[in-house]
């Protein structure tokens, strides 16, 4: 650290203050100031204090400079330097509101004082009062439209209040002002990345680190546009490159897995989120860390409040344990992952729903009654709903009962569960309940293992009735197999854009002769419809009540059981086909969910799903390639069937 007189707010040295201790050990150790302060202090004895209090300030000792700021004070309570000197040390030990005070008092004394102004930017951008923050970089550049450092701040707070043109123009001044200052560049690949204009960052990221080949934080933040490119080896390599310059950098070991599980090497990855956890295990600080370089974005890392910091931590920590969980789970360690996988409620906000009664842990439930509750998609409910059988066949003779409190779209289907004794909306009163248990903890409390799954299918069912309904809204003419498809999941799924495909990729199938396509999409998606090619959408059938407002997963099941086959991505529908026991194949991303596992072409959740999974991410042809010749064997294969019954 280099303080000068009339320097703003350090944005960060990465160097650790061992003196910083709380407020009162600081000011018990100053000097104490005269009850009447003399006022006429000679200029040069007081010029003389300060250089010694600014000593002491870049030379870490905070306890000693700030003892010293306040002599100084004491002798002059107008001396405008003092005061922002002070509010600076405030600053790095984490006093926003004295800071705040400290440095506005020195504006009130030398309103001309760039610097100042710049300094109370930073205290107020790490304070969270984005809106004063940007007006304080801008009076610094009213003051002084050179100064890099005010450019590079200003844009930092436009990117972080979401007004991205802004943040590029101001990023851009800085590189311009300071073309060898690798933050300028850092910060100015931050705000293209948040563009999504990787290419770009990625030039910005290496001309940071062509300044700087230690700025580990600019290697990580490579990783991340590069993988947004599907570089995935050049991103495993840019974050090593991070690890080799800070070793405790735990974002840079998760995302070197999370690049690793990208091409398939969930072993490599397993290692590196385990490694990740024990250094978080023995206390490690990387969350902190300023990446080898004082960015603006460090002052944020190395002096925003402790509680701040604590869940900061906390959010790494659980996604630490949340990817060692799913790769672990991926390559069937159910013992190891499952555990892990708990730390799922760490993440993002998630919080389990509060309930006097004790969370359910697998003890015996003679005569009690056991909330099951939803927690995350549909898929995800039909899929984990099957351990209500499971409990049930451990526990139902002893008088057990199963609440599931669900969604209203799912309500019908599920009340399709003979293992179900009651649902609930959850806008509707509970009923009596001794314990609870979310749905998707039920493997880890039942002991699973690939082993042991439960797979009592069909486990779900369809009325008669309404699947003769909806057979009456299907095309007349009944080809020789009645397909249907879907191509998109829920677009908020953070995955959805690797675990979807266009529709046009399901042209292959249209090639069949013999092969109807039905439509199983439902809301976002259909669009696609549209706009497909004509001869691929002539051999789409639409069934248009599938589509009506009041249609839920029922409805849907009704029509899935009049169908030869469903073919879609990892969403919800497959599911349904599955656990309704009928023919399915899933169109698997490079990188699959967990719970398909690896190198498999069956499911051990679903006896009637076939997987077919991309040989590299993002190519969908030959999935569907495979499909459409496997179509075909299935069609001659009938054809040859008929012909021999006939003779």
């Amino acid at each position: 650290m280099n303080i000068k007189r009339n320097d703003p707010c350090p944005r960060g040295s990465g160097k650790k203050h061992k003196e910083c201790r709380a407020t009162d050990e600081i000011i018990a150790t100053a000097p104490p100031a005269a009850a009447t302060p003399p006022r006429n202090l000679a200029p040069e004895k007081l010029a003389a204090c300060m250089q010694l209090a600014i000593k002491a300030h870049q030379e870490g000792n905070l306890l000693r400079a700030e003892a010293i700021y306040r002599q100084a004070l004491a002798y002059n309570p107008a001396n405008a330097d003092a005061l922002h000197l002070l509010g600076v040390i405030a600053f790095q030990v984490n006093r926003l509101t004295e800071a705040e005070s400290l440095i506005r008092r020195a504006i009130q004394i030398s309103p001309g004082s760039w610097q100042f102004h710049e300094s109370l930017g930073k205290v107020l951008l790490i304070a969270g009062s984005r809106t004063e923050a940007i007006n304080s970089y801008y009076s610094a550049l009213r003051l002084n439209p050179q100064s890099a450092s005010a450019y590079n701040d200003l844009s930092v707070a436009l990117l972080d209040e979401g007004k991205l043109a802004e943040a590029e123009a101001m990023a851009r001044r800085a590189t311009n002002q300071a073309p060898n200052n690798p933050n300028a560049h850092y910060n100015l690949g931050n705000v293209l990345n948040a563009q999504m204009r990787f290419a770009e960052a990625v030039e910005a990221y290496k001309a940071a680190i062509r300044l700087d080949p230690n700025y580990a934080k600019a290697y990580n933040n490579l990783g991340n546009a590069l993988e947004s490119l599907g570089r995935y080896e050049e991103a495993a390599q840019s974050y090593r490159n991070a690890i080799r310059a800070l070793p405790d950098y735990i974002e840079a070991r998760n995302n070197l897995g999370n690049a690793l599980a990208s091409t398939g090497r969930l072993d490599e990855a397993a290692a590196c989120y385990q490694e990740a956890v024990e250094h978080l295990a023995a206390g490690s600080a990387a969350g902190r860390c300023d990446g080898g370089q004082s960015d603006s974005r460090s002052a944020v890392e190395s002096a925003s409040a402790p509680i701040d910091m604590d869940e900061q931590q906390g959010l790494l920590r659980a996604a630490t344990h949340m990817n060692l969980a799913l790769a672990l789970l991926a390559q069937g360690d159910f013992s190891g992952g499952l555990s892990h996988y708990e730390w799922r409620w760490k993440l993002n906000g998630i919080s389990p729903p509060s309930f006097a009664q004790p969370r359910w842990d697998g003890r015996p439930l003679h005569e009690r009654a056991l909330l099951l509750y939803e927690e995350q998609g549909f898929g995800d409910t039909i899929h984990f709903i099957r351990y209500a059988g499971l409990i049930k066949d451990r526990f139902g003779g002893s008088g057990c009962r199963i609440i599931v409190r669900c969604r209203r779209p799912i309500k019908r289907l599920l009340s399709s569960c003979r293992y179900i004794d009651q649902l609930v909306l959850p806008d509707e009163p509970l009923p009596d309940f001794d314990f609870h248990a979310p749905l998707m903890s039920l493997p880890l409390i039942m002991g699973t293992t690939v082993e042991t799954i439960p797979a009592p299918v069909p486990y779900l069912s369809v009325e008669p009735a309404l699947a003769a309904r909806w057979r009456e809204r299907l095309p007349g003419n009944r080809p020789d197999l009645r397909v249907g498809i879907c191509w998109q999941g829920n677009p908020q799924h953070k995955r959805d854009r690797e675990r979807s495909f266009n529709l046009s990729a399901t042209s292959l199938l249209a090639e069949v002769e013999g092969v109807q396509l039905v439509s199983l999409q439902w809301g976002a998606g259909c669009e696609q419809l549209d706009e497909c090619p004509p001869a691929l959408r002539e051999k789409i059938a639409v069934v248009e009540e599938y589509n009506r407002r009041d249609c839920d997963f029922m409805d849907m099941a009704a029509l899935l059981v009049n169908l030869d086959l469903v073919i879609g991505p990892d969403t919800a529908i497959i599911h349904l086909a599955g656990a309704l026991d009928l023919p399915v194949w899933a169109a698997l991303a490079f990188s699959a969910d967990w719970r398909w596992l690896l190198n498999r072409e069956d499911s051990p959740w679903y006896p009637s799903m076939q997987l077919f999974r991309q040989a590299e991410p993002g190519n969908w042809s030959r999935v569907f390639a495979r499909m459409r010749d496997q179509l075909k064997g299935m069609i001659n294969s009938d054809s040859a069937h008929r012909s021999s019954a006939d003779n």
